[in-house]
């Protein structure tokens, strides 16, 4: 019997932390955050975030090359929701930018919002996409979201992409 009860309390343990590392909304303490739409570097000096530069991701020379070749003369543009205080997006969101600067992607073609613990921010931008989880990048061709890749990828974040663009 003794044993059941310690089941039981490793897995409420187990699930309680786990539901600390998702990034969904809970509540804390703090309650000032890096709201609305920043440039990347400007993201940076608010963040809050010890490193941005996404040192344990190298995106792969074969598929950028298979990015570019998709992206060939078409109007694509970028939408990226994050969260300060979300370990996920501390994590990916500086991968995202990682693989951007890889594909010479002009900064200006990516839009970044902050939101906080609610997936709010100031410009109401994530009502028009839903936006449940964070980080999450929202592919655009020619105004019109054409895919997204929420939280993390499914395999790489080039790789995702690339999948997106082939559709």
């Amino acid at each position: 019997m003794k044993t059941k009860y310690a089941i039981i309390f490793v897995l409420i343990n187990a699930l309680a932390f786990i539901s600390l590392l998702s990034c969904e909304s809970s509540n804390d303490n703090q309650t000032s955050y890096p709201v609305g739409e920043f440039s990347w570097e400007k993201w940076q000096s608010k963040a809050g975030w010890d490193d941005y530069s996404a040192s344990d991701y190298t995106p792969s020379s074969e598929y950028i090359s298979k990015i570019l070749t998709a992206n060939q003369d078409r109007n694509i543009s970028f939408i990226i929701f994050t969260a300060s205080w979300c370990p996920d997006s501390k994590s990916e969101t500086p991968k995202i930018y990682k693989l951007f600067n890889a594909l010479n992607t002009p900064l200006t073609s990516s839009r970044l919002f902050g939101v906080d613990r609610d997936k709010i921010e100031p410009t109401k931008t994530y009502l028009t996409y839903d936006l449940l989880k964070v980080p999450t990048l929202i592919v655009i061709e020619d105004g019109e979201e054409i895919g997204r890749i929420v939280e993390y990828p499914i395999k790489t974040w080039e790789e995702d992409l690339l999948k997106i663009l082939e559709k």
